[in-house]
């Protein structure tokens, strides 16, 4: 029996390779959609564009409901009012979990928050005291005086550079981290600055495309790109700071009964409750609430 040559064996690698392709697309029940190339999917059609614009292009070219295939993970997306209803509000529940992200392993602690953490007991837990505790008008009046210090502190700073150039965008963002942080911890955050540098980066990176996210099955993919060793070094920094701010909280329990209850002490309070919240949780939905 004579051996193949390689060029058959590749030939017959690319036909089945090829079948197995076309057939994995139209045995699902999937929306319409642009052609997916081998491999990449749809990648290559948001190269060098912006990806909104990118999606508007291909949703007035494919409907209000559509799929996009990127790399390994697939994807559909709706822009319609009605759909996104359907979606949100129909069948929630259906939806009601974020994928897992490289970014989001690091961000939240694994799922600990109440943005990304899966839907269940623990979500709902975590929703309950953020409505009832957290977000209820009697506690954001309560925080009333610190929004008045802080505007009152941005309007005299603004007074005193009178006839100088002023950057008005970094201006606000301090007053609002200053806002953010003092009704979280009940004060200026020593470490204000470093935490909103490294907040800054990792919204950036939680912000773009991440190839590792495309192919999770290539474990090696979050090291070779150096998305992983980044996301590390300021969820580290960040934590840091966290595990401070609720170290001095339970360091000073009996000296803050004096004073009003911030974010940090509502969180503490309800740590022991039926469905415990561990440390890591307390640390993420501070850091969701922080995000500007």
């Amino acid at each position: 029996m004579e051996l193949l040559n390689p060029f058959s064996l590749l030939f017959t690698f690319a036909c089945v390779f090829l079948a197995l392709f076309i057939s994995q697309n139209l045995s699902k029940n999937l929306p319409p959609g642009p052609w997916k190339l081998p491999l990449l999917g749809n990648i290559h059609q948001f190269v060098g564009a912006l990806p909104h614009q990118t999606l508007r292009n291909l949703a007035n070219q494919f409907g209000p409901l559509m799929h996009l295939q990127l790399g390994e993970k697939s994807h559909i997306i709706v822009s319609s009012a009605d759909i996104a209803k359907q979606v949100m509000k129909t069948h929630d529940a259906i939806f009601a979990n974020r994928p897992h992200l490289l970014a989001s392993k690091f961000f939240d602690y694994g799922g600990c928050d109440i943005a990304f953490s899966p839907y269940g007991k623990t979500w709902r837990q975590l929703k309950k005291i953020c409505i009832s505790e957290l977000l209820n008008a009697k506690h954001v009046q309560s925080l009333r005086h610190i929004r008045e210090e802080e505007v009152a502190k941005l309007v005299r700073n603004m007074c005193a550079k009178e006839g100088s150039i002023v950057n008005l965008t970094k201006e606000i963002e301090s007053v609002t981290n200053a806002i953010i942080a003092r009704a979280a911890d009940g004060k200026r955050c020593k470490d204000q600055e470093t935490f909103i540098s490294s907040m800054a980066q990792m919204l950036q990176l939680l912000g773009g495309f991440s190839i590792a996210d495309f192919y999770p099955s290539i474990k090696i993919l979050p090291f070779l790109t150096g998305m992983k060793s980044k996301l590390g070094r300021a969820q580290r920094e960040i934590d840091q700071i966290l595990e401070n701010m609720v170290k001095d909280h339970k360091e000073n329990k009996n000296s803050h009964r004096e004073m009003q209850e911030d974010f940090i002490d509502i969180l503490l309070k309800t740590h022991n409750r039926e469905i415990p919240l561990t440390l890591n949780n307390i640390k993420a939905v501070i850091w969701v609430k922080d995000m500007p």
